[in-house]
């Protein structure tokens, strides 16, 4: 599409798995159209000898797009409204994920954990201030992420976006995902911003 941006992992150093395709909004937005092409991009980036990513153009021409809060985009392990994160339970034997669905999830809770520096040590008496560090430290990454990518100068604005969540049945780039860990699709719009953006996420070990 002529109005394609870039593709992009936008915090691809900490291990972040999210691919994001952005586009310059038309005044005649069809999300399915941009949510089909954005899996076009990711393949042009992706293929390799060993993966090739597949698109069933029949489910994904007949998918239909759930339109979607910006409380719901994020799921419940983020609180917009309080600004709180309750992702991760800490304890001395054990770090244990709390929730499996939504934005923050898919970002902050990848098969294969975020690299976050953490002067503390887990499963040690410093076991508290390790999971207020790591908690604090992902907060910071939800508003990073909020300002950077979805182009938003406060919370509040997420008001504003349209999102669609769609199906993730039409591409073998669900697979690894659908098996357990989870597998998300999202379109979203800022029209202030005038920039439509698609969030994928699959993941497995």
């Amino acid at each position: 599409m002529d109005n394609l941006i870039k593709h992009f992992n936008p915090f691809l150093e900490i291990n972040c798995i999210l691919d994001v395709v952005k586009y310059s909004m038309n005044e005649n937005v069809d999300s399915k159209s941009i949510a089909i092409d954005a899996m076009r991009v990711i393949k042009k980036d992706q293929d390799s000898d060993y993966f090739q990513v597949e698109i069933n153009e029949e489910i994904a021409s007949q998918m239909v797009g759930k339109v979607i809060s910006f409380q719901d985009l994020w799921g419940e392990a983020f609180d917009i409204k309080n600004d709180q994160l309750n992702l991760f339970s800490y304890s001395l034997k054990c770090i244990s994920c709390l929730v499996n669905n939504g934005l923050a999830y898919a970002f902050l809770a990848p098969v294969y954990d975020l690299s976050i520096d953490n002067p503390y040590k887990p499963f040690t008496d410093e076991y508290e201030d390790y999971g207020n560090f790591e908690k604090n430290r992902m907060l910071e990454l939800i508003h990073k992420f909020c300002f950077e990518v979805l182009e938003l100068n406060n919370l509040e604005e997420g008001r504003n976006l349209v999102i669609e969540k769609w199906p993730t049945n039409w591409s073998n780039y669900f697979d690894a995902g659908n098996e357990w860990w989870g597998a998300y699709y999202w379109t979203i719009q800022n029209p202030m911003k005038k920039i439509i953006l698609v969030i994928a996420a699959s993941d497995t070990d």
